[in-house]
């Protein structure tokens, strides 16, 4: 699937080439934790929604990511709130 949406697009991609989905909130932790240069953290992300969570809480030690509390966008969703309001 990846791959018709990369050619469609016009693209050429090497055929060796491995694609691994992460999730929403794990991409922006990650990108935050990565960028922070520590070596442990605790990241909380907050959105609209991910594909079903709105805030997510991580506990990251040397590139380990755990997931401490995640919290629906149906029940409780800062980020549209925001939205919403704005």
């Amino acid at each position: 699937m990846f791959r018709k949406v990369i050619q469609d697009l016009g693209e050429e991609i090497p055929n060796d080439i491995k694609i691994y989905p992460v999730r929403h909130h794990l991409a922006h932790a990650a990108t935050a934790y990565y960028f922070s240069g520590f070596q442990s953290a605790t990241v909380l992300t907050i959105d609209g929604y991910g594909e079903f969570e709105s805030t997510v809480i991580w506990k990251v030690k040397d590139g380990n990511f755990e997931e401490v509390l995640s919290l629906y966008a149906s029940s409780a969703s800062i980020g549209l709130l925001y939205e919403s309001i704005s």
